[in-house]
């Protein structure tokens, strides 16, 4: 059986072989055992974290590595005693970092490392002139001084948010007298904290003990050797606010508005002031915390622009534009008409708007004769032209126009037309203006 171990424990059974290469077979109590590495190299890095336990490092053979690995072995073996048992901690074949526990302050330990798999183990040689496997505890509650990668970054917090998170704005393992922290928000009070964490040999402790070396903004320092400093206020200069509100405008009446408004998203300080603007012109600069206007003394179903301004100790920011009318109230003033090109069967009326519409006005056309009344809708084309067809010829009729919004209407003195006979051409028009 070349190269091959093989072990049999059989009663009454016949035992088989099984083909060259293959690392474990189980024919009727038979095992027939893989190859195992030649040679595994020693530890590259030991440690001490304390008297009573060391981080340990290694990497897996390389060349002729004949067999399967599926663990390693971390040993450790007393250079005094050698006939003591060693130290002993298992790791998967994946993990190439790992902590001895269990050793004896004070003393000195040589560590290996084996690579094993199902037919076995080859262990990695005891060299006592080879430091980086050469180990000695310190004392009892003693540390020894590590080497270490000094990870640093500043952690943010705002107090202009009142729930704000802190925020990590830098993390280095550099060494810097100054760091300037850029994108601030103006007249912002900060608490700067710096935090320092010490990451142990190599950064695979990391992953071994869970973001050892990590600085998180949430929790400050998480795992072992990170301390925080005390906190620092600091407050940014001040500037004009940004992004500031527009108004909200309700119309009261027919001649006042109610103007409400919040505080800018964005005030870059102290808000020592707030104006208000109506078409142009600055009707208000207060410093008062009220933050209502009633804007009064209107026309009715007046269009207006309205714009809020903050501002703090370094200047001013205007928000949107906002547009609003205030209520409508009753027409008021004469509605005058006028009929042209009066034909057997049709004419021409057009109509101007009253002085003061006061609101949105809607016409109506109307018309009668002795057979009844009839409407034709002007709709708001008060000075256009409307074409009035389906008259009778030779018919006396009476044409008024009549305006309304939505709080009252405005009419215009009837006017009396009578249409000329069928047939002829530039009838002679009768026109007489009467009261309503």
């Amino acid at each position: 059986w070349k190269d091959l171990d093989w072990a049999a424990a059989t009663k009454n059974t016949a035992s088989y072989a099984s083909w060259e290469g293959c690392p474990l077979q189980s024919v009727d109590g038979a095992h027939f055992l893989g190859h195992v590495p030649r040679s595994v190299p020693r530890p590259t890095t030991v440690q001490s974290l304390d008297g009573f336990s060391a981080t340990v490092s290694w990497s897996p053979p390389t060349g002729d590595i004949r067999g399967l690995i599926d663990r390693y072995e971390l040993k450790a073996y007393q250079r005094d005693h050698p006939g003591l048992p060693p130290v002993k901690a298992t790791y998967s074949h994946e993990e190439f970092t790992g902590v001895l526990s269990g050793l004896t302050p004070s003393t000195t330990y040589l560590v290996t490392v084996s690579a094993c798999g199902p037919s076995g183990c080859t262990e990695s040689l005891r060299d006592e002139s080879d430091l980086r496997s050469h180990l000695t505890t310190p004392e009892e509650g003693g540390r020894v001084p590590l080497r270490s990668t000094v990870f640093w970054g500043f952690i943010r917090s705002s107090s202009h948010t009142r729930d704000s998170e802190p925020v990590l704005v830098y993390n280095s393992s550099k060494l810097f007298e100054e760091h300037t922290l850029r994108n601030l928000t103006p007249g912002t009070a900060y608490s700067v904290t710096l935090a320092v964490s010490a990451c142990l040999l190599h950064p695979v402790l990391s992953a071994l003990h869970h973001s050892f070396c990590c600085v998180r903004p949430s929790q400050g320092c998480t795992g072992g050797g990170c301390t925080l400093s005390p906190p620092s206020l600091a407050h940014t200069e001040e500037s004009s606010p940004e992004n500031v509100p527009a108004p909200l405008v309700t119309p009261l009446s027919p001649h006042a508005f109610n103007v409400s408004w919040t505080t800018p998203q964005t005030p870059n300080g102290i808000i020592t002031s707030f104006g208000l603007w109506l078409d142009g012109v600055q009707i208000l600069n207060s410093s008062s915390t009220q933050r209502f206007f009633v804007v009064d003394k209107l026309d009715p179903w007046s269009r207006h622009v309205l714009r809020l301004q903050a501002c703090t100790a370094r200047g001013c920011g205007k928000g949107p534009m906002v547009e609003a009318r205030t209520l409508e109230t009753a027409p008021e003033g004469a509605v005058l008409l006028e009929l042209s090109d009066v034909s057997s069967r049709s004419l021409r009326a057009r109509w101007t708007t009253p002085a003061r519409p006061n609101g949105n006005l809607i016409y109506t056309l109307y018309y009668r004769n002795e057979d009844g009344d009839a409407a034709l809708d002007g709709s708001a084309a008060a000075g256009s032209w409307l074409t009035v067809t389906d008259l009778q010829p030779y018919t006396n009729y009476s044409f008024w126009i009549r305006g309304c919004n939505t709080q009252g209407c405005v009419a215009s003195l009837q006017i009396s037309v009578t249409t000329p006979p069928a047939g002829k051409s530039n009838p002679e028009r009768q026109l007489s203006k009467e009261s309503e």
